[in-house]
């Protein structure tokens, strides 16, 4: 998995699947609430008819929304806590990996989990979906190279742009390090030395 953020509108991202977050009061705020002026209401339908999930870490996807770019919405449960957030990325990273799509965006900033900032959002969704995808197999001899997954991560505004970049750098520079100790831990005797060790720390 790949994780990158760009600068772009709500309905010119173009995506295989537009990730957005939808809070359990059961209102449409936020991302969502944006995202359902631009489509003509299409979401407050799904929400009269039960359609949008009601607990965290549930995920709808839905195809053919009209008046966006990208070729379906996934919208996810959560709790207004770090804590629920937290939880979500493992969660969104097992479900997109499923979905076997290779392309992603998330879109943040559209305050529908207020009591996070958004560079904390930013931050835990970009680590948290690196940490779970994490798959030992490096010393395998019947290992297979995973189908690439970009993800890219959009702000709600071009103000909040740089916030969300930084965020997802330093989440994505910590996923990584705690990865590489992953792979150090995983490593047979014979090839994680003294001497192999001492190699790695001077990197």
């Amino acid at each position: 998995m790949k994780i990158y953020s760009q600068k772009s509108t709500l309905p010119a991202i173009q995506t295989e699947l537009l990730v957005v977050f939808h809070p359990l009061d059961g209102i449409i705020d936020g991302t969502l609430a944006i995202l359902d002026k631009i489509t003509d209401g299409q979401f407050t339908a799904l929400e009269k008819l039960g359609a949008l999930p009601k607990k965290a870490k549930r995920i709808r996807t839905f195809y053919q929304i009209t008046g966006i770019k990208a070729k379906a919405v996934a919208v996810v449960g959560v709790e207004n806590s770090e804590k629920g957030l937290r939880a979500v990325a493992a969660k969104l990273s097992g479900y997109l990996r499923g979905q076997s799509v290779t392309t992603a965006a998330i879109y943040l900033g559209g305050g529908e989990i207020s009591s996070v900032p958004l560079q904390q959002q930013s931050r835990l969704l970009a680590q948290g979906l690196i940490d779970a995808d994490y798959v030992c197999d490096k010393y395998k001899s019947d290992s297979k190279d995973r189908e690439p997954l970009d993800v890219t991560f959009y702000a709600h505004n071009n103000e909040q742009f740089d916030t969300v970049d930084a965020a997802v750098r330093t989440g994505v520079a910590i996923a990584n390090g705690m990865n590489s100790m992953k792979n150090l831990g995983n490593a047979p005797s014979n090839i994680c030395t003294p001497k192999y060790l001492a190699k790695i720390a001077r990197r």
